[in-house]
């Protein structure tokens, strides 16, 4: 009999679990943002390879470099900085909700001199690095949970940790800013509840059974 009571309880709190993640799931997923434009610091020529963002949208194409690279054509993804902490402002097509960030680095210390940023400060909240998240040498994305809602622009800032500064890509995660609660509207609960509504009968005829 005790163990009766125990699974139709548990049947019905994980149902009434199971409605409340039906109503709120549409708010629960990420989607990627478009970014609309960006400007950034500049970036650097050495030697006979640049690294310069000759498109204006090398950090948002998609297109990633490899590490360690042998040429021209190999280096163009990247854009590199030299002797400065860069500063690049995203801008949205509209208002957004930001809950992530993903920004693909590069990291080849010998010979490239190339060192992942000491800090990274996204719309005012500082990450601080150790230098080694990533393997020597490689390009990897590092993720950075962030909450901005209903912004049209987001500030990076990297702080260089060593000699060259390399990255490829930058990608945003959120949902269009709606400027509603996450709350599912209140037509919409009946809905719900007619098509889970026999499960949650049955499962107190369950409980009542158990007693």
């Amino acid at each position: 009999m005790i163990l009766q009571r125990r699974i139709g309880s548990t049947t019905f709190g994980t149902l009434m679990r199971s409605l409340l993640l039906v109503a709120v799931a549409p708010a629960i997923f990420a989607d990627q943002l478009t970014v609309s434009s960006y400007s950034a610091t500049p970036g650097t020529t050495v030697g006979s390879y640049t690294y310069l963002d000759s498109t204006g949208t090398e950090l948002t194409d998609g297109v990633l470099g490899v590490i360690p690279f042998a040429s021209q054509s190999q280096a163009d993804p990247w854009v590199g900085w030299y002797g400065t902490n860069p500063d690049i402002t995203f801008n949205f097509a509209g208002p957004v909700d930001v809950t992530q960030v993903d920004l693909d680095l590069g990291l080849w210390t010998n010979p490239a001199l190339i060192y992942l940023p000491s800090s990274i400060d996204i719309g005012g909240t500082t990450f601080n690095l150790v230098g080694n998240e990533l393997t020597n040498p490689s390009r990897g994305t590092l993720s950075f949970n962030v909450n901005f809602t209903g912004i049209t622009s987001l500030d990076v800032n990297l702080t260089a940790g060593g000699t060259y500064l390399f990255m490829d890509e930058a990608q945003f995660f959120g949902n269009t800013s709606s400027g509603t609660s996450t709350v599912p509207e209140p037509g919409s609960l009946p809905l719900v509840l007619v098509a889970i509504g026999p499960l949650v009968w049955k499962a107190s005829r369950w409980r009542c059974a158990a007693a």
